[in-house]
């Protein structure tokens, strides 16, 4: 008997601590409200593996430009979201005019939050739009996310990437931190290290809100990877066809150990869908699949969908391959990819091709 009412007492003790801890919660811990915003790809995709772990009674406002023009709406309810009505067209200008209008509305419908703001390192103006309109003590933390992978190695820290230092609790959230900070060793407590790999963390609901949101088909795009080698080729609205054509059909197309590749083509991001070596490509091979331009190569990578071949056009998406996987990479004028990429043992000479020729011919 005695035992017994010492665990009933146990167990009513352990009861109401738990009540007092939530009434605590309710009374004198305000709920958070997080702010999404960015105008471009490799960053917002990791503002999204955030938002998807985030609780669904969390609100949630999400700019993310290049992304709203296919924001699935099924996820808006579950994961508590207030989608902006930005465009990829919309100017860096009125981006800020519709940020101020919209995260005020926000605002007035949560005052009694405090709030997350993630946003980007090279974009400071955007953040300048949300504490605008957030009042200080309402910023319970503010995380800045690199514009591309590895961006930071070679720009180093600039006047943006400390612009709200000391002002808030930040973290900049980077890849390649172990590189950078080598350098800049005294930013450890502010440096976060941010990873195609943290995508194995998530579970598999929250990996499928992952793909919905960068606009990934996963089953679709699966069988391409079935039974042969799979390329991807990476064009820019800055690529010179004319010029490109002849190293690539040399390197590739008349290479017999890559015939039987499977390619897929993307265009940059900030360009249209296609881009000036499609219909090059498709010459050579009829059977390539177009990739939504808008749509990160890495969430590729954290599906599983890994190619066996990646070439184009001087990007940061190489900063995510391997030199395995390297077939040619296209130099561009003043590339200030390039030489990190060859130090990194990424890119090597053989990789490269047109180098002099894009020096010389390109104006």
């Amino acid at each position: 008997m005695k035992l017994k009412y010492t665990l009933l007492s146990s167990l009513l003790f352990v009861l109401w601590m738990c009540l007092c801890i939530r009434l605590i919660q309710v009374l004198f811990v305000p709920p958070v409200a997080h702010i999404y915003i960015d105008p471009a790809s490799t960053p917002a995709l990791f503002q999204m593996m955030d938002m998807v772990t985030q609780s669904s009674e969390e609100p949630k406002y999400v700019a993310w430009r290049r992304y709203m023009a296919f924001f699935p709406k099924k996820l808006i309810s579950p994961l508590n979201i207030t989608v902006s009505s930005v465009k990829p067209s919309t100017s860096n200008n009125d981006f800020v005019k519709l940020i101020q209008k919209e995260v005020k509305l926000f605002y007035r419908q949560h005052s009694d939050h405090v709030f997350v703001i993630h946003a980007n390192i090279e974009h400071p103006w955007l953040v300048e739009s949300v504490l605008s309109v957030i009042p200080p003590d309402r910023v319970k933390h503010i995380y800045l996310y690199e514009d591309s992978i590895g961006r930071t190695l070679w720009e180093g820290l600039t006047s943006k990437f400390v612009s709200f230092f000391g002002k808030y609790p930040i973290t900049y959230r980077i890849g390649y931190t172990d590189r950078f900070l080598k350098s800049f060793p005294r930013w450890k407590q502010f440096v976060q290290n941010v990873s195609i790999m943290d995508f194995k963390k998530l579970s598999d609901k929250q990996k499928g809100y992952l793909y919905a949101l960068a606009g990934l088909d996963k089953d679709k795009l699966s069988s391409f990877f079935n039974d042969r080698p799979v390329g991807i080729f990476f064009d820019d609205c800055n690529l010179q066809v004319d010029q490109v054509a002849p190293f690539f059909e040399k390197r590739i197309v008349e290479n017999p150990k890559l015939k039987k590749i499977n390619w897929l083509y993307k265009n940059h991001p900030r360009c249209a869908i296609e881009g000036p070596f499609w219909e090059k490509l498709k010459h050579y091979f009829p059977d390539v699949q177009l990739l939504p331009n808008k749509m990160p190569w890495e969430i590729l990578l954290m599906a599983g969908l890994v190619p066996d071949y990646v070439c184009g056009y001087s990007s940061s998406v190489f900063f995510s391959a391997t030199p395995e996987q390297v077939l040619c990479y296209i130099e561009r004028p003043g590339d200030k990819y390039l030489p990190l990429l060859k130090k990194m043992g990424i890119i090597s000479d053989k990789n490269i091709i047109f180098q002099k020729d894009i020096r010389n011919n390109v104006h």
